[in-house]
């Protein structure tokens, strides 16, 4: 197996099954080492798809979710992830796992229309998060701008083909309402069965998410919400909201 020189391996096992992540540097170190710990309920919704369905990965990070969802439960995932470092690593991550015929990754961002953008990065570091996507020549503070591409999750299904999808997860820090808005006919697809959404609670554009949700026929667990919440520190408030058909 071909491994980056700058990467070290770190292999974890769960429920008899081996999983590969890439390390070039502590933050994602800190991934792996956090992954069962970090959003528990993220991990036990992955538990519950059963081989062979479809996830569709938005804000994908180095692919830590991807990861886990295709090597733990077999099933075929879709991730999208923007940053160019973070798309780079996702990509080893799969080979890394042999996944690269159950998983495709893209460097696009999603959003509510089809636009050539920016990236604007909060950090320089591989692994990192907190990037915003914005039309090009919109203000947004940052320490590097990427160029970048964004499309509706409506239309970018069509375009790749992708059928029957049952699973969505967004993470997108602070724009899920974007793409909340550009996906409005793939949630509404008879085979859709759930969707998780990082949603902050103080936000008044996520709350038009759940409303939006919940109009489209969705449910979700207030105890499950109130669980997941962080209750203190830079990000009280957010919570993964998962919702059910």
């Amino acid at each position: 197996m071909f491994k980056d020189k700058q990467d070290s391996i770190l292999e974890a096992e769960f429920s008899g099954k081996k999983v590969r992540y890439g390390i070039p540097n502590d933050v994602a170190k800190w991934r792996v080492q956090t992954l069962l710990s970090k959003e528990p309920e993220t991990i036990a919704w992955i538990r519950t798809f059963d081989a062979g369905e479809l996830l569709i990965d938005i804000g994908a990070n180095v692919g830590m979710y991807t990861i886990l969802a295709a090597a733990i439960q077999n099933v075929c995932v879709y991730a999208f992830e923007p940053e160019s470092q973070n798309y780079s690593q996702l990509n080893k991550n799969i080979y890394y796992n042999q996944l690269e015929k159950q998983v495709k990754a893209y460097p696009i961002a999603l959003s509510h229309e089809e636009a050539i953008g920016e990236l604007h990065l909060s950090e320089m570091i591989l692994g990192g998060s907190h990037h915003q996507f914005a039309r090009e020549g919109e203000e947004n503070p940052g320490v590097f701008i990427q160029g970048c591409y964004s499309i509706p999750l409506d239309d970018i299904l069509t375009r790749l083909k992708i059928n029957n999808p049952n699973y969505i997860k967004i993470d997108v820090d602070g724009l899920e309402h974007s793409v909340v808005e550009g996906a409005v006919n793939t949630f509404r697809l008879d085979s859709m069965k759930s969707v998780l959404i990082e949603i902050d609670t103080n936000n008044v554009n996520h709350q038009w998410v759940i409303e939006t949700m919940v109009d489209i026929g969705y449910t979700y667990s207030k105890e499950q919400v109130e669980e997941a919440l962080i209750k203190e520190g830079n990000f009280k408030g957010y919570a993964n909201y998962i919702f059910f058909k």
